[in-house]
């Protein structure tokens, strides 16, 4: 993909909270990374503190149609600091190969990549590439 090319925008974002008290598991959706933020620092005054977190649900839409979700596990840290962006994209850049979390080594990051078939990878690679993440 050139650089001319543009890329596909964001349409919305839905946060589900799966786990807390009956109340606070709700399904808002937003239309930024930025007001996702904001509603997981409202949403993580209340949950644990105790090295637990509430597991909460992210899908996120973009303008053509296609979807991306994954697993966030929202504990009361969140509530000062938190960058879903960057942990989407993290997710994504991980399955195609591109970024390993500091906790793995190296070898262990290639040992895990050679279960992916090459296709998988070159999906996410495109789907980094060809879609906008702000």
């Amino acid at each position: 993909m050139s650089e001319m090319t543009t890329k596909i925008g964001l349409r919305s974002i839905l946060i589900h909270r799966a786990e807390g008290l009956k109340e606070e598991c709700v399904e808002r959706r937003v239309s930024s990374f930025e007001d996702a933020d904001a509603l997981i620092h409202q949403m993580a005054r209340t949950a644990p503190d105790d090295g637990s977190c509430d597991k909460t649900d992210i899908l996120v839409e973009f303008e053509d149609g296609k979807k991306f979700g994954f697993r966030f596990d929202m504990d009361r840290s969140h509530s000062f600091s938190v960058d879903l962006h960057g942990d989407a994209r993290r997710h994504v850049e991980f399955y195609a190969g591109r970024w390993r979390p500091e906790r793995m080594t190296q070898a262990q990051y290639e040992a895990y990549l050679q279960n992916w078939p090459d296709e998988q990878k070159a999906a996410f690679a495109e789907f980094l590439d060809r879609y906008e993440w702000r």
